[in-house]
């Protein structure tokens, strides 16, 4: 089949083109620029910023005039929350009550603690909950020093007096590190697109795409923090979110190659059909997501503004990849593309090209074409039920809560 001049092909015909037969120089630039990218990004990256003040939102408003007319609450500070079923100054629960305050006020990152027992403010009228601050020291504090005062507390409950510590570095002590979700995620779209391209090959190439391109995205997001600082779970958040727009492109691309050749178009020709249909869709909604993201910047809120900026960065990242990438990595396999296949797909491999008949037609194929008949119906169909399912959204009010336990009185 004659291949399409990329000079009268458009923008993208003359991009696939290059790629796929400078196919060489672009792999060994994104590996370069990869290994660059990541080498400065982690090592050179800017610290998270865990600001959780909240910009101009009425929190934080609430937050300033906390801290003007109650200068000594700042700092960071632990709160432990008191349930005793018989009233705390029944003597086995006055005990174990006073005990636990003096461990706290013990500890060598804890300052001076207010027993409830010394301020009627920090007690119901039922004497049933009570509540006091624990302020920490000026020191950095890490989780580590945090996690053997929540141990302590906890273990000091029982069936009659109930303790708890609050605050955000009582939270990030009982947090648990990182597990392996995003290894567990990558498999299990590794397996998912074995079976459906029936391809090792195939369902390689998606995969290697992203990953390229989410460490490129995440090293970029931390050089960028020195300009627009982003919390401690951006780099989980872009991850996460490069990861599933990242296999999808590619996967987009390496479909829309494999459905060419088999209708018979050549290795070269299939790559500049894919990238000139499935890319031009591929920029458009990842030209989406990314303005999906910047909208977070409308909110005012410093912390979500860092995390738009950085996410954005991974999925520029994704789309450039899918358009630049995946054609040089098609040009690698041309008709390898379907190598190592399952044993059930070995038998479609020398399938004639051309239309097939209804029951040769995969289960998606059959779905495409009751949509296309009907596309009224199943747009009113679809637009329902995304109604239905953000109903909900109409009754969240975005706005924290006081309760009388970690910051209230009487």
């Amino acid at each position: 089949m004659t291949i399409e001049d990329p000079r009268t092909g458009g923008v993208l015909a003359g991009l696939a083109w290059f790629c796929y037969r400078r196919r060489r120089v672009v792999l060994l630039a994104w590996i370069i620029g990869v290994v660059a990218v990541a080498f400065a990004g982690f090592g050179y990256g800017a610290a998270p910023d865990n600001d959780f003040s909240g910009g101009d939102s009425g929190s934080a408003k609430a937050q300033k005039l906390i801290e003007k007319h109650f200068p000594e609450r700042q700092g960071d500070t632990l709160t432990l929350a008191i349930k005793a079923n018989k009233g705390i100054d029944d003597p086995a629960a006055r005990q174990k009550i006073e005990k636990t305050i003096a461990d706290l006020a013990d500890s060598p990152v804890t300052g001076p603690v207010v027993s409830p027992y010394q301020d009627e403010n920090l007690v119901t009228k039922d004497h049933r909950f009570a509540r006091t601050t624990i302020p920490l020291s000026e020191r950095e504090v890490e989780k580590a020093d945090v996690k053997p005062l929540v141990d302590a507390v906890k273990a000091a409950s029982d069936d009659s007096v109930t303790l708890g510590l609050g605050g955000y570095m009582a939270e990030k002590a009982e947090t648990p590190p990182q597990g392996p979700a995003e290894s567990v995620g990558i498999l299990a779209a590794a397996v998912i697109l074995f079976i459906a391209f029936g391809s090792l090959v195939a369902m390689g190439l998606p995969i290697v795409t992203a990953l390229l391109a989410i460490a490129a995205g995440l090293a970029l997001t931390k050089l960028v923090g020195h300009l627009a600082p982003a919390p401690d779970f951006t780099l989980i958040f872009g991850a996460m979110i490069g990861l599933g727009v990242g296999i999808d492109y590619a996967l987009f691309i390496v479909t829309r190659y494999k459905d060419s050749l088999q209708d018979g178009d050549e290795p070269e020709s299939a790559t500049v059909t894919a990238i000139t249909t499935a890319g031009r869709a591929v920029l458009f909604a990842g030209t989406t997501v990314v303005i999906a993201l910047l909208g977070l910047l409308f909110m005012g809120q410093q912390l979500m503004a860092g995390v738009a900026v950085a996410t954005s960065i991974t999925v520029l990242i994704t789309m450039i990849a899918a358009v630049t990438l995946v054609p040089a990595f098609l040009g690698f396999t041309g008709y390898k593309i379907n190598s190592v296949r399952l044993p059930r797909r070995a038998s479609r491999r020398n399938r004639p090209a051309g239309p097939r008949s209804q029951e040769g037609r995969t289960l998606a194929e059959r779905w495409a074409d009751v949509v296309q008949r009907k596309p009224l119906v199943a747009a009113l169909l679809a637009g329902t039920s995304l109604l239905l399912l953000a109903a909900p959204t109409l009754s969240m009010r975005l706005r924290r809560h006081l309760i009388w336990l970690v910051g209230g009185g009487r």
